[in-house]
């Protein structure tokens, strides 16, 4: 759905609640057919545990109805990563790394070669997970908000992929991504 210039203008990317780091609204992207992607349907965040109840009202209130938890399953089994619990969110978690570590990273030079080697690990050894949050997107047509425990690995493939679907042109997603960096 396309919004109105008027009220893209008066959207704001970052959200601005205690506890959340880089949370953010993925709206009001263009695809390359001139459709805008729509705000308040897409979220993206990391180490959301520490959120107080107040902001985590705040994030039901924004609309987030589904979240989608990239951590794995005993990060979230430990008491001291709680995520946002209600009974108005659906809540998933859909672990894209699992319970084993990352495989050792060759000694590269650049943080770029690095990223590029995650990210092809991600996708050559993780492709069932991939499919499982894509399906769960797909059959859950709410509010998202997609986080994991650092940013620029798990939940940055996920959202460059999501957006990448959905015909953003590969400058925006880049942009998108160094984000998460400031």
């Amino acid at each position: 759905m396309k919004q109105p210039k008027s009220l893209q203008k008066s959207w704001k990317r970052h959200l601005k609640l205690t506890g959340g780091l880089s949370l953010r609204d993925l709206g009001g992207y263009e695809t390359a057919d001139g459709k805008l992607i729509r705000w308040c349907s897409l979220l993206r965040g990391y180490n959301l545990h520490h959120l107080s109840p107040a902001t985590q009202q705040a994030i039901i209130d924004y609309g987030v109805k589904t979240i989608i938890d990239l951590r794995a399953l005993s990060v979230v089994k430990n008491e001291r990563y709680v995520s946002i619990k209600s009974p108005e969110i659906r809540y998933f978690n859909l672990p894209l790394l699992g319970e084993r570590n990352l495989p050792q990273l060759k000694n590269k030079k650049t943080a770029k070669k690095i990223m590029l080697e995650f990210a092809h690990f991600i996708f050559e050894e993780r492709s069932p997970q991939i499919k499982q949050i894509l399906e769960t997107i797909a059959t859950n047509q709410t509010a998202f908000l997609i986080y994991g425990a650092s940013e620029q690995d798990r939940t940055g493939i996920i959202i460059a992929l999501l957006l990448a679907i959905a015909n953003v042109p590969i400058k925006d997603i880049a942009r998108d991504y160094i984000l998460s960096e400031k």
